[in-house]
Order: structure tokens, then sequence, then C-alpha cells
């Protein structure tokens, strides 16, 4: 335990180590300067995923060869999948496979040297990738955008213009790019939207098989944490009695809301009890929007997730995704700890995709589990803000279906004519 915990901080310092930022948009103004035109875009997901792991804080509550990636270590795992990959990321555009600069995601020099073999590509198309991975490592998926930076200041391969990023965890999926350095705006123009973006599914969901009474949780609080002092325990049923709330949903037994599993064995299994029950609340609230939509499945294009409280990897983008039966080649998001803000942005989000082409329909889906709050509360005295936070929040999930302009037998239920937001500054 000592090697492993010797190596283990400073691999995760260079694992998380770096930042990108980049400013994106469309029909550059007179004063804009464009970097990169953005020309295609594909996703892949594959079956089968590595084994889950769950995140704690920062870092990674699970052995050091599964954080490492011990499915990681063998390329073969998406080496068949590649070439018809990239064939596809380019069809339909002029660039030549063999010409293109090729950032890859530097996971390691065996994931690089077989991007290299399978689509026959030369050193210098990939020696951006190399030179990510000697000075810097892999700064997981910032390392992305990073080389993105180095490559707008980088001669092309060959002289081309023309750049492919690929990302890939290899038992989960493969992400790709395709951009091109402004010479001229030769991107395509898309039509004007030719109205808002509707609303066309939309359904909520609960765990109903634990929906408690308020009364009763306060009841297991008091009775549980028979360490409060008479202050907290009048405190706590004024702020749950305030609350006005009456019935709460927590995906946990009563008996286990307010107690600190005995050991660390049993604290896992009770969150994946609770991260289970989620995912069933989470799928069973996107079915019943993708119902209500009425389309195929297949004609999802982009999956959204949200949640504060989900923490586990492959995350709930790809179970839903695996358990609706979508395409593998849907485009995933997963946006967490926005809290309250959450839902309203990634709709506003899930808008913005919608509008930019008429054929997009986007399966949006946020969640919380939030029963985990409870046996999370520390020993001994509690503040106020500890015993409000226990107080309100509850489990659930929510999903809709966002499309731009209807097509044949699609209902709209809203449609989205504005949003916005604003950072408040307090001082």
């Amino acid at each position: 335990p000592r090697v492993i915990g010797s190596v283990l901080a400073p691999f995760v310092e260079s694992l998380l180590a770096g930042a990108f930022a980049a400013v994106v948009g469309a029909a550059p103004s007179r004063v804009e300067q464009s970097v990169f035109e953005i020309h295609a875009h594909e996703s892949l997901m594959l079956k089968d995923p590595h084994p889950k792991v769950e995140f704690t804080g920062v870092l990674c509550q699970t052995p050091l060869e599964v954080l490492a990636g011990a499915g990681h270590q063998d390329p073969r795992v998406i080496g068949s999948v590649l070439a018809p990959f990239v064939e596809s990321l380019l069809a339909g555009s002029s660039a030549k496979q063999g010409e293109v600069t090729a950032l890859c995601q530097p996971s390691s020099t065996q994931m690089l040297e077989m991007v290299e073999l399978q689509l026959g590509l030369r050193k210098e198309q990939t020696a951006l990738s190399w030179r990510m991975l000697q000075e810097h490592g892999n700064v997981s998926g910032t390392t992305d955008l990073l080389l993105i930076d180095e490559a707008r200041r980088a001669q092309g391969a060959s002289g081309s213009d023309w750049v492919v990023g690929l990302s890939y965890e290899p038992t989960i999926g493969v992400e790709g790019i395709l951009l091109k350095r402004a010479r001229s705006p030769t991107a395509p123009v898309r039509s004007p939207d030719r109205g808002p973006p509707c609303v066309l599914g939309l359904a909520s969901a609960w765990p109903e098989q634990f929906r408690y009474q308020q009364a009763q949780i306060l009841e297991q609080l008091l009775a549980q944490r028979k360490d409060l002092s008479p202050e907290d325990r009048a405190f706590a049923k004024s702020v749950y009695e305030g609350t006005q709330v009456e019935r709460r949903a927590l995906a946990l037994p009563l008996e286990q809301l307010y107690t600190k599993p005995p050991d660390a064995q049993s604290a896992a299994a009770q969150a994946r009890g609770a991260n289970s029950a989620l995912r069933d609340t989470a799928v069973k609230a996107a079915t019943s929007a993708l119902r209500e939509w009425g389309g195929r499945y297949q004609d999802i294009t982009h999956v959204i997730w949200g949640s504060l409280s989900y923490r586990l990897n492959p995350g709930m983008d790809y179970e839903l995704v695996s358990h609706l039966g979508l395409s593998p080649s849907v485009k995933r998001l997963a946006v967490d700890h926005m809290g309250c803000l959450g839902g309203y942005r990634l709709l506003a989000l899930a808008s913005q995709i919608a509008a930019s082409d008429a054929s997009y329909r986007v399966l949006l889906a946020y969640g919380e589990t939030s029963a985990m709050l409870g046996p999370s509360l520390p020993e001994g005295q509690l503040s106020k803000f500890d015993i409000m936070s226990v107080s309100l929040f509850s489990d659930g999930a929510a999903a809709l279906v966002v499309g731009g302009v209807p097509a044949g037998r699609e209902r709209v239920l809203f449609e989205v004519h504005a949003a916005k937001s604003q950072l408040v500054e307090i001082g």
C-alpha cells in the first residue's frame, strides 16, 4: 500500500493538471478572425464498458489498476473500428487521410502506435500528439483541446489545412472532429430557422418504492441521530415543517436515511443501490418522453445528461444510450455540479443544438439521488446548513425530447423562444 500510495498522488496530479478555453461562433463578423472551421464531428459508443469507477471528491475510490485503466492498456479493443470511423468523419469533405494533421488522444505510446498502424498515418502526421505525451502527459479530456491549440501554431502535415481530432476510451467509445485551418470561410452555412425549437416529449419519474411522508423522514433523523443536541433537534423540527414539503422520494430504506454505513463495503453497496435507483428512474422518464414524442429511437441525434449526484464512469449518458437502445453514434454530453441552475441551462443548450439543424432530435435527461446526503452527514454537532440540506432535497428524474421544425406526427408541447443566463455579483 505504501508503494501504491506514493505513485497514486503524482499520477492523478499529472493526469488532471491543465486547462483550455476557446470561443466558438458562426458567421464571423468583420472584426472576428477564424482560427479553425468545424466541418464535421462523429461519436461511436462501444458495447460492454470497463468496470464502473466510483468517484469520491477529486480522487477515485478504486484500485490503481482500474484508475490507470487495465482495459485501456489493450489498444486492440478499438483498433477494429477506427478506420471506418475516420472514413465516415472525412466523408463529404476534400480531406485526405494521408495528408491530415492527426490530433490523437495520447493515452499511451501503445495507443498512439496502434492509431498510426490502423489508419496508416506517418509520424509527421501524429507529431503533435507525441510531443504532447512527452511534454505534458495526459490531461484527460482537456488534452484534446490542448492539441487543437498546438495545431493552430504548427504547419499542417504535407501542407494540408485539414485537422482530424480523435479521442477514445478503449472500452467505451470514440469521439472525432474534423477541423480546417481558416483561410477563407468555406464551412457550409445552414438555412435560417423556420421557427423556434420545440419540446416534443416530456416526462417525469420518481423512485416510487421510496416515497415517504416528510414527518416520517424527520422522525428518522431524530431517531437515528441520537447525538443531536436539543438545540439541533428543535431547529430540525422547525426547518422540516417550515419547508412545507409533504412527501419526498429518497432512494434508501427509512432505517438507512441518516445512518452512516458500518464499513467501506457497506457504504459502497449503499451507493450502488442509490445509483441504480437513479438509473432506473432516469430510464423510466426518458422512455416516457420518447413514447410521447413518437419518433424512432434511432433518430435521436444527441443525448444530454445533467446531475449533481451521479458519480460513476461510464456516466448516465452511456447508461441511457445502452438501456434505451439508441444509436451508438449518438452524440453524448454529461454536465454535472450546476445544481438548481442545471435544468433550464441544459434545456437552453438542447434548444440551441436543435435550432442548428432541423433534423436534430435531442434527448435531455436530468436526475438526482439526494438520498446519499443523509448518511454523509458529519458525526457530532451539525451545522444549520447540514440540517437544511437534508430537509428539502429529494430523488427523481425528468426527460424531454427537443427538436427544431416538427415533422410528421410530432406534436409541439412548448416552443422555446428565449434563454438567458446571468451571474450575480455579490459584495
